[in-house]
């Protein structure tokens, strides 16, 4: 398997390649998301009789009328290309190029990839990546994240977007006209933590690190909280990931090149992999199986877990992270 063929990362597989040098209007368009959206009241019809429920709005999308979730008066829509186009400057710089265009829901959440062109080697091959997303539910805010990519496996390795650190939130209930021109400046700060987690990838390379930490690794990862006695099925789960993951260690993708095999950064490779290409969710409600996990991985359980992978490898071998 370590020689296999490099897997697809499953954002090129839910979005839309697009051209790098397209403008984010342009590279929406090619997506098919270049529509708006409006607020409407929601009304509830009884009796053959029609009321507006104070407070309450439906945004819907003005290409088909299609209605994206129900939220408060306090929310302020925010349209696909005003969330995503702060980017274009940088592009025609040369700074970073669009790559993939793409939505979750069927148009709930809507996000772009531009990838940076400082492609990072300390370990192996390590692409970066900015994300930025925005909803029209109310779930997500507008948000600019910086993403680390390991090529070799198609592993998603950054600690979770949800830290401080590598992330830009606007809520949909400040001014955001003002907001979008702050975040301007998170694009410096996430050059910054690129660099910083280079650093720490670097010396995970360096620390050796035992199966016997690997299986308490997984154990801290997927076991549940708390100190309480596991039933049966409980323990033959975790055996079960344990089993995986060690396998993954030896036989993963990536696993022949050097300073992976017995360090913390192949311990850490080898949780990814498992995440990203082992989990298993199914589709349904607007979204098919690949848009959960995409979801997931940015947003969700899966992302959370990634980062609890980080925080425990580095706890494990004391670094600071």
């Amino acid at each position: 398997m370590a020689n296999a063929q490099r897997p697809v990362p499953i954002w090129n597989r839910v979005g839309t390649k697009v051209d790098g040098t397209m403008t984010a209007q342009e590279a929406l368009s090619k997506g098919g998301l270049d529509w708006t959206v409006k607020m409407e009241p929601v009304k509830v019809t009884y009796n053959g009789k029609t009321s507006i429920v104070p407070g309450k709005f439906v945004p819907v999308r003005t290409s088909d009328g299609r209605p994206l979730g129900v939220v408060g008066n306090s929310y302020k829509p925010v349209q696909n290309v005003d969330a995503l186009n702060f980017m274009d400057s940088y592009i025609g710089k040369g700074e970073a190029v669009y790559e993939t265009v793409g939505n979750i829901g069927d148009g709930k959440l809507i996000w772009m990839l531009a990838k940076m062109p400082n492609t990072s080697s300390v370990v192996d091959v390590v692409e970066r990546y900015m994300l930025m997303s925005t909803s029209h539910n109310g779930v997500s805010p507008v948000m600019l994240a910086a993403l680390d990519f390991r090529i070799w496996c198609a592993n998603q390795i950054q600690a979770a977007i949800r830290k401080a650190k590598n992330k830009f939130v606007i809520r949909h209930t400040t001014n955001v006209e003002m907001r979008m021109a702050d975040a301007r400046k998170a694009f410096d700060g996430s050059l910054k933590y690129f660099n910083e987690m280079d650093v720490i990838f670097g010396q995970m390379k360096e620390i050796k690190f035992t199966q016997t930490q690997l299986l308490t690794l997984v154990e801290r990862v997927f076991g549940a909280p708390g100190d309480g006695e596991k039933s049966n099925r409980q323990e033959n789960r975790i055996e079960a990931i344990q089993e995986k993951i060690v396998d993954l260690s030896l036989n993963g993708m990536g696993t022949h090149l050097p300073g992976v095999k017995g360090t913390a950064w192949g311990a850490y490779n080898a949780v990814t992999e498992y995440l990203d290409h082992h989990t298993k969710i199914k589709g349904g409600k607007g979204a098919s199986a690949e848009e959960k996990l995409l979801g997931s991985t940015w947003f969700g359980t899966v992302g959370m877990k990634t980062q609890k992978a980080f925080d425990t490898v580095t706890s494990m071998v004391k670094l600071a992270a």
